[in-house]
């Protein structure tokens, strides 16, 4: 992963993005936040801290460091990012090799936690596949298969687009009074998601959930942390003080990876929206609540 410092002077700018771009394999498919191993100093970068997750690399990146430096916040661009869908078996080197259902799952975890974080610029790594040879890891990031194979897409095209549809063109991350997760009759057990910031917050680990605010309403992502696993827990989301504008929605659950459509059911109890029995597992759930003025478009 290659994250550049915009606002730098000229020449400091170029060495760092010089400097980043050379390690953007290493940290991609090693940080633990979206799935991948722990990251060590001997893999050429360190994140700087215990939790070795992306959005700590980014705060360093955009926040701690260049306040140290120049006395203000820096905005951060994500140049290089990518998971090698090459032969686990067969492939050499530093990679860590995943399939192409992880590989989308891996690709829009990252994209969600930068995009929330307020990344001025995400570049995935790569568009197209370099050729057909599983052994060699370096042929096969794309996003798509190799022109041989008539650039046929791979799941992280169709799941990154998905992304793009659902936020649209104007969005933001939500503040305020944000939805919570608990715990669903019948769920497997397991941390809940915690504010962002709080003490026992961990993007590693556990439940993940972000919300942003787009022009047709609410979309939220939800995905458990870590390593790829067909374990699924169920949670119920809770609103409370809800925008009253939601309450005649009719949300829409969809499986970012796969783009199918989940059986979803809104509710309320008082002032508190309601959507019972969420699907919670690697593959990231899309939660879309359109306001009152969208809910006929």
């Amino acid at each position: 992963m290659g994250v550049c410092n915009a606002g730098l002077p000229r020449g400091l700018q170029e060495c760092r993005r010089y400097w980043h771009a050379s390690l953007y394999v290493s940290t991609a498919s090693r940080d633990r936040s979206v799935g991948g191993m722990e990251t060590q100093l001997r893999d050429g970068v360190s994140v700087a801290d215990p939790d070795h997750s992306l959005l700590s690399y980014l705060r360093i990146q955009a926040a701690e460091d260049p306040q140290k430096l120049l006395g203000r916040r820096l905005t951060a661009w994500v140049t290089e990012f990518g998971f090698p869908t090459c032969d686990a078996m067969t492939a050499k080197g530093m990679f860590s090799c995943v399939s192409p259902e992880v590989q989308a799952a891996y690709h829009v975890r990252a994209m969600i936690e930068g995009l929330f974080s307020q990344v001025s610029s995400w570049c995935v790594y790569e568009m197209a596949d370099d050729g057909n040879d599983l052994s060699n890891a370096e042929q096969n990031f794309g996003l798509v298969q190799s022109a041989e194979s008539g650039f046929r897409p791979k799941p992280a095209f169709y799941a990154i687009r998905r992304i793009a549809t659902l936020l649209g063109t104007s969005w933001h991350p939500l503040e305020g009074r944000r939805p919570r997760l608990e715990s669903a009759p019948g769920s497997v057990s397991g941390p809940l998601w915690k504010e962002s910031g709080s003490a026992t917050a961990s993007t590693t680990k556990g439940i993940q959930m972000y919300w942003f605010r787009t022009d047709a309403g609410y979309t939220g992502f939800i995905w458990y942390a870590g390593p790829y696993s067909e374990t699924v827990t169920v949670r119920r989301l809770e609103w409370p003080s809800a925008p009253a504008t939601l309450f005649t929605s009719k949300p829409r659950l969809i499986d970012i990876v796969s783009g199918r459509t989940l059986a979803s059911d809104l509710r309320s109890q008082g002032d508190t929206l309601i959507i019972d029995r969420i699907p919670i597992s690697s593959r990231p759930i899309a939660i879309q609540i359109r306001t009152l003025s969208h809910t006929t478009s």
